[in-house]
């Protein structure tokens, strides 16, 4: 089995106790109080009996009295006995009272409860391993005990061999025949059945301790008692020597050792006050673990230790502390403000686009850049990459509408989020010759419409703003010379 607790072994089970030295086999034979007859000693306690005989003893050396009060069997119990049980174990027995006879011969009065005798050692009753007043008229009739729940009442098989072992051992019942005094102690012989014995008798009979131990005592995987200790602090914990803020690092510790083998795991804590307060960052049974140090923390130090299954814990092992370097970070520009362009557009002519100010948290911003759609929104083409807040854009005769969108950008390379226009659409009036004649036009730009994809054709356009002059190159020619008077 595992490491557990005593309280998990069940009535029968067997754990091992060191006594002078050996391991020795013990039985659970009752879990908690077991009457009124007891004291409240025996509350949540689990009561032990070793599986076989110590020793042979007398009752009584050298005196014929079985009051179990005045026994030697009671004093060899409480002093070389006790002091034989491992220290783990004997500083965990719990102090109890058990109902005993008062007095000797065939006294019939028993002392219960409270009143009951103080006892750290004791001898199993005929009443906790079975027996009862109907047992013989030579029993004790007022219940020295309430029967444990290991042992099973009357003589079936199964109840002689709960109580049988490999030699007959002693009670703490007196025999209190109703018609003489005589005083002779009950006993189990090795099959389980009860006999009898004289106090004083030269023979004697073999002796099996019972003491009550708390639930709360380990078990180990071998079904050694003992007590629980604290793991070993870890030996070494390990943290990068740079740490950069806004980065994940990992930490890692040695492994703790625990000498009952229930080691659970380890907990992480984390200081970013210089070890003032800590907050833990960490528990389970590996031996590292990651940990995000966010931008902007100036130091940090981190400590571990180790708990077990029963909850105990180590001390801390602790880094030392580690300023985190922290680099600017870059951040986009803010989206300009607004973006301004004429409310009626005609085709043929230049306009005005202007935008506000963006601003930038570092320092650093670069310009902006404008583009245009002439198609609702689909394809854009850059018209405009600079420092300025404002730029002019040629409108094309026949194009439909246009948009305009503009967003900052910084040294970085990061760019803002786009501020856009509303699409206007664009007046276009075509040329007469009389425009022309009125203009008194004596240039013309030729140029080709990088918007015009569809028929790559060369535009015109004029110097001056005549709404709806520009045209495709072979109109225009005509129109204009035809102004002129030249065809």
């Amino acid at each position: 089995m595992s490491t557990t607790t005593l309280g998990a072994i069940p009535v029968g089970g067997i754990v091992r106790i060191e006594v002078n030295n050996i391991l020795q086999e013990f039985i659970v034979v009752h879990r908690g109080r077991p009457s009124a007859l007891y004291d409240e000693g025996f509350n949540n306690g689990i009561v032990v009996m070793q599986r076989n005989i110590v020793e042979i003893r007398r009752f009584n050396d050298g005196a014929d009295n079985n009051n179990y009060w005045l026994s030697n069997i009671r004093v060899w119990s409480h002093s070389i006995y006790l002091n034989q049980i491992t220290q783990v174990v004997r500083d965990n027995i719990k102090q109890v009272r058990i109902p005993v006879r008062t007095g000797s011969g065939n006294s019939h009065t028993v002392s219960s409860g409270s009143n009951g005798m103080p006892a750290s050692v004791f001898f199993l009753s005929m009443y906790e391993v079975g027996f009862d007043a109907t047992y013989s008229v030579d029993m004790l009739q007022n219940p020295d005990g309430t029967r444990f729940s290991y042992f099973l009442p009357g003589l079936s098989i199964e109840a002689r061999e709960r109580r049988g072992t490999n030699q007959a051992y002693w009670t703490r019942t007196p025999r209190t025949p109703p018609t003489q005094i005589f005083n002779a102690v009950w006993t189990i012989r090795p099959d389980g059945s009860a006999g009898h014995l004289g106090a004083n008798a030269s023979m004697g009979s073999g002796v099996r301790p019972v003491f009550v131990l708390p639930p709360t005592l380990l078990v180990l995987a071998n079904g050694t008692v003992t007590i629980n200790t604290a793991p070993t602090t870890p030996p070494f914990i390990s943290v990068p020597s740079v740490i950069t803020g806004g980065t994940t690092i990992n930490i890692s510790w040695g492994e703790s050792t625990d000498a009952e083998d229930n080691l659970a795991g380890y907990r992480l804590e984390r200081s970013t006050t210089g070890g003032s307060t800590w907050q833990q960052i960490y528990e389970g049974a590996d031996t590292n673990t990651n940990d995000y140090v966010g931008h902007g923390i100036y130091s940090v130090m981190y400590r571990v230790r180790a708990f077990d299954t029963e909850g105990l814990q180590s001390g801390f092992r602790t880094s030392n502390q580690i300023i985190v370097y922290n680099p600017v970070i870059n951040t986009p520009p803010s989206t300009p403000g607004v973006i301004i362009i004429p409310e009626e557009i005609h085709g043929g002519t230049e306009i005005q686009i202007s935008w506000g100010l963006s601003t930038d948290a570092e320092n650093n911003l670069a310009g902006y850049r404008l583009y245009k759609s002439t198609d609702g929104g689909t394809t854009w083409y850059n018209v405009y990459d600079g420092p300025e807040l404002s730029t002019t854009s040629f409108i094309f005769f026949g194009t439909e509408s246009v948009i305009f969108r503009v967003r900052a950008y910084d040294t970085e390379g990061l760019n803002s989020g786009y501020r856009t226009s509303d699409q206007v659409f664009v007046i276009n009036i075509h040329p007469s010759h009389e425009n022309f004649r009125e203009a008194n036009i004596t240039e013309i730009r030729i140029f080709e419409n990088p918007e015009d994809t569809a028929n790559s054709k060369y535009d015109v356009a004029l110097p001056i703003t005549v709404p709806g002059a520009i045209v495709g190159l072979d109109e225009y020619l005509d129109i204009f010379l035809t102004s002129k008077g030249l065809i």
